[in-house]
């Protein structure tokens, strides 16, 4: 898998770009640039771009889980952009763990997507 990070031009957005396929311990290289995300900045909202993201393997959806409980909660918004529904199902599993506000959003509501983000959480 290959993750790269982008800030939007949008205040407190940034973007991670999941590619290929997730296994388990790449999460080891992932959570250190979120948490340096986090410590440098407030009020952060990810736009997740799964777009090109080929599949996880079965013991990498464990470790997001467990990733998912523990450290989620620190962003304010999290919007899922992608096209596939087993996507779609994690970001309704990660809603009743309690993480932060999310959304799943179709590939072609990309900038839905990043207008929610944008809204305050009062909207």
């Amino acid at each position: 898998m290959a993750v790269t990070f982008h800030e939007s031009k949008q205040q407190g957005v940034w973007t991670p770009e999941l590619s290929g396929i997730i296994e388990p311990h790449e999460h080891e290289e992932v959570i250190p640039a979120l948490k340096n995300l986090l410590e440098k900045n407030e009020g952060v909202s990810l736009l997740v771009d799964m777009r090109d993201l080929v599949s996880w393997q079965p013991s990498a959806v464990w470790e997001e889980l467990q990733f998912d409980l523990h450290f989620l909660r620190s962003f304010r918004r999290i919007a899922m952009v992608s096209d596939r529904d087993y996507q779609k199902w994690l970001a309704t599993l990660a809603k009743r763990f309690g993480v932060a506000e999310i959304r799943y959003f179709h590939s072609s509501a990309h900038e839905q997507a990043l207008a929610w983000l944008g809204e305050s959480s009062d909207e």
